[in-house]
């Protein structure tokens, strides 16, 4: 198979970047060229920059003549461990630990509800991403990029389980599984396909069945041997957890559970008496391992107003707001809840319940995926992706030209 290796992270590039629709511009957020042992820089944002402490301790410590001397004579030893704190300092090769960020899932439940444009592997340190119906693998520590399969008009849905990797792709929306190991692609649901997600080694797709007409339904799957194990009508904001799923169906205002085979539905949130109009979205941020009840979730409830956004603990049925509706991405990591509202990145830290920032990338930011630290994301009238790190200058056009 054809394999082309592009360099993605060097820094002229990032300054030379022009192939692609809507390109960064102006921007609420100041940059710093402060550069990384990756050739990449610092995003300055409204939120303190730390450093400055460090700087006003250094001020303050007297030194003589005999000391700096010394200090004179070990210039080059300074200087080597200057670079490796810089170094150590750095969040590219960071792995964060957090609900569903493992490969016990197939992709976090923030990235699937955003189409799945990009995935990590845990075993290879690597991200997948997709993009103009091609398919990459990225390479954080070496910032390289390699093609793995091309052309398909589009791929959405990456999930990945052990050395394959699944995805919807084509104009006929069918399921397609890539071997990692082989570099072969294999068709695996020859039917339209408009969802697909992974826990364990349980696949789940929206898809229509067999002699069932032309209605879609939620289908829970055997990895194994792709045998069907169970499906239900309707199933939407699909939020994997353990061995279960948290979901909405026909039922407004509720919050459902049920076991990863479906079996055992339960519901485990009522907003019914709450004056709310309807449940828009349910997105599950933590949970307690050894008490499943101690659960918080980003909802959006429809009020008369339009829709407004809460953090939701379940353990005591309590709201707190967050703010007005208008966000159309939504995702999260190990503290922090992104919500894109016009062309801001608005971040909350769902820890402390805090508003942490709000930065601008200089653009419109359309299904925002998140891999540790990394965001990939589309922008522009051709939907180009975009990858953005906080030690990179600006975001980075994957789209070739």
């Amino acid at each position: 198979m054809k394999r082309k290796i592009i360099t993605i992270l060097s820094l002229s590039l990032l300054l030379l970047v022009s192939g692609c629709n809507d390109k960064t511009s102006s921007s609420d957020t100041s940059f710093d060229a402060t550069s990384s042992s990756q050739a990449t820089s610092h995003i300055s944002s409204t939120s303190e920059d730390a450093s400055s402490d460090s700087l006003a301790e250094s001020s303050d410590t007297q030194t003589t003549d005999e000391e700096s001397s010394e200090e004179l004579s070990s210039g080059t030893q300074s200087s080597e461990d200057s670079e490796t704190s810089s170094s150590e300092a750095s969040t590219i090769n960071e792995e964060l630990y957090f609900l569903s960020n493992s490969s016990r899932y197939g992709n976090t439940n923030g990235n699937t509800l955003n189409r799945s444009l990009a995935v990590y592997d845990w075993e290879r340190k690597m991200h997948y991403y997709a993009n103009r119906g091609n398919l990459y693998a990225y390479n954080p520590a070496t910032a390289t990029s390699t093609l793995l399969l091309a052309d398909f008009s589009s791929i959405t849905y990456l999930t990945l389980y052990e050395n394959n990797l699944y995805f919807v792709g084509g104009t006929e929306n069918y399921l397609y599984e890539y071997d990692l190991l082989s570099m072969t692609c294999n068709l695996i649901l020859e039917r339209y396909v408009s969802y697909a997600s992974r826990q364990t080694y349980y696949l789940y797709v929206k898809t229509t069945i067999e002699g069932f007409g032309d209605g879609f339904y939620f289908i829970c799957y055997d990895l194994s041997n792709m045998a069907m194990i169970k499906y239900t009508g309707i199933a939407d904001n699909v939020n994997h957890v353990w061995n279960k799923i948290i979901y909405t169906d026909n039922e407004a205002l509720k919050i459902k559970l049920a076991a990863y085979n479906l079996m055992g539905r339960t519901t485990i949130a009522n907003f019914t008496d709450r004056g709310f109009k309807a449940l828009n979205y349910v997105h599950l941020l933590s949970e307690d391992y050894s008490d499943e009840n101690d659960r918080l979730f980003f909802v959006s409830l429809q009020t008369l107003e339009g829709p407004h956004y809460y953090f939701y603990e379940i353990k005591t049925d309590t709201l707190t707001f967050i703010c007005k509706g208008g966000a159309h991405s939504v995702n999260n990591d190990d503290k922090y809840l992104y919500l894109v509202i016009n062309r801001d990145i608005v971040v909350y830290n769902y820890v402390e319940m805090t508003h942490e920032r709000t930065f601008n990338l200089g653009m419109s930011v359309r299904n925002l995926n998140v891999i540790n630290r990394y965001f990939y994301y589309q922008s522009g009238d051709n939907n180009d992706l975009y990858m953005y790190h906080p030690e990179m200058m600006v975001p980075f056009c994957l789209s070739p030209e």
